[in-house]
């Protein structure tokens, strides 16, 4: 795909009508929305900080509105999302593996479950529908050039970097030693450890997950709340 061709897919669809996702939280208060997403409505009330809302009960729905070609969520709990998209939408990437597709009323409804997915996509009102069966069994390969392309254009105002072979897989980096600072003096929760370091947030909750799994650090869960803790500090309960 040339130059040429990834500025039109770009523009395109940003002149659309933007996609609505449907997240089932059973597990968290506390949802991080993107920043091209805004909630446009909710069963339960919620409060808004930064970028997180707070859900006043549980189990709750949300229905957040994207913009820019880009759907996607990055929350530290598991969670269910349904996408509701035009039948005329050309989807470039998708990431995981979305546990269900089907086609209603003229809309793709793509639902994905885990901790994160990721739906890149644009409107083409000139070429066939794609066939959705071929979709979900072989899907739209784009190649790796092109999908950095699309997420630096996508996200220019809020790159979420993901680290890829950053640091060794067990040695600490500064970013480590500085996220455990910050836990050992009492900082458990995500939001704070990255107010204080000035790390982007889901750069710390994919470290905090690589130092839970390499023995630094431990996640504790309580009433719907996460804090961490690190490993034999006395902390744990």
């Amino acid at each position: 795909m040339g130059g040429l061709a990834l500025l039109f897919l770009l523009v395109f669809s940003l002149t659309v009508a933007p996609p609505h996702v449907q997240v089932i939280d059973q597990t968290s208060h506390e949802l991080i929305i993107p920043s091209n997403a805004r909630v446009i409505s909710s069963n339960v009330s919620f409060s808004s900080s930064g970028d997180s809302i707070y859900l006043s009960s549980l189990p709750a729905e949300v229905c957040l509105s994207y913009s820019g070609g880009s759907v996607g969520l990055d929350e530290n709990f598991s969670f269910s999302a349904s996408v509701f998209l035009p039948e005329n939408s050309d989807i470039v990437y998708m990431s995981p593996e979305p546990i269900g597709f089907s086609a209603y009323d003229g809309l793709y409804n793509i639902t994905f479950y885990g901790r994160n997915f990721t739906l890149l996509y644009y409107y083409n009102d000139s070429s066939p529908r794609p066939d959705l069966s071929t979709f979900y069994l072989g899907g739209m390969v784009v190649t790796s050039i092109t999908t950095v392309a699309l997420l630096v254009l996508l996200f220019r105002n809020k790159v979420r970097r993901i680290e890829v072979s950053e640091v060794s897989p067990t040695e600490l980096d500064d970013k480590d030693k500085m996220i455990i600072d910050k836990i050992k003096e009492g900082n458990y929760n995500l939001t704070k450890i990255a107010e204080l370091t000035g790390i982007p947030r889901t750069t710390v909750y994919r470290r905090i997950r690589r130092l839970i799994k390499l023995g630094y650090l431990v996640e504790e869960r309580k009433d719907g709340k996460v804090r961490y803790v690190v490993k034999g500090d006395g902390n744990e309960r």
